[in-house]
């Protein structure tokens, strides 16, 4: 007797004296020694696309450099290398947003390169980039306006008034606003410059493509010293 429930079949196996169920499933199916149950086999996990270490760690420690200058203690007292440079020369706070430009220069060519090997076309690139830049443009924007939305001005003012104050005050420009804009256009310029290039070949990530270096054995070293 089978019972058929959609997907999977029941059905009974005699083994000596008791019968234990087998379940089969249509696709692939692992049995168990002892119960005679077929388990579905489970597919392998896709594998992580490769990271480049030090680009990350260079990321951590930008990003724990901008926490530490945006909360340098006691605004009456500041250590000197956790502020801005008046205008001549630059302080250790000066290279945080360097830092992360650099951050995202070094990223387009791993993120694209890859996009580029799975068969993604210039149209696709090109919208891809433009949704992350506008993201990431909306977030910082998003970040000048939420003092307006907390401060209570509101309600004191009145709609109109508030909404007045908003576009004369509002900061339009910011961080994140000027990493999406370098963001867009250096997509741009690398996708122009990497079409037209004549056998490009996407760069691959020096992860994947590490070479194990084999030690000499006892015989080739003497063989060498004996030819020396």
């Amino acid at each position: 007797m089978t019972l058929d429930f959609g997907l999977w079949t029941l059905e009974p196996k005699l083994q000596g004296l008791s019968s234990g169920p087998t379940i089969q499933h249509p696709v692939s199916s692992i049995q168990h020694p002892k119960s005679g149950i077929q388990h579905p086999e489970s597919s392998p996990p896709a594998p992580a696309p490769a990271r480049l270490t030090s680009l990350d760690a260079f990321r951590g420690a930008t990003i724990a450099a901008m926490v530490l200058v945006n909360n340098p203690g006691s605004w009456d007292a500041i250590y000197g290398p956790l502020e801005h440079a008046p205008w001549h020369g630059w302080t250790f706070t000066d290279l945080v947003f360097p830092f992360f430009l650099w951050i995202v220069g070094v990223a387009i060519p791993l993120s694209v390169g890859r996009r580029i090997e799975q068969g993604q076309s210039s149209k696709e690139l090109f919208f891809h980039a433009a949704r992350r830049a506008l993201i990431l443009f909306g977030l910082g924007f998003f970040l000048n306006l939420f003092s307006w939305f907390v401060d209570g001005s509101l309600f004191h003012k009145g709609f109109g008034p508030w909404l007045q104050d908003i576009a004369t005050h509002v900061r339009i420009p910011g961080v994140l606003q000027r990493i999406a804009i370098c963001y867009f256009v250096t997509t741009i310029i690398f996708l122009r410059g990497s079409r037209r290039s004549a056998g490009f070949q996407p760069p691959a990530s020096p992860i994947s493509n590490r070479q194990t270096v084999r030690k000499p054995t006892a015989s080739e070293i003497s063989d060498v010293s004996q030819a020396g």
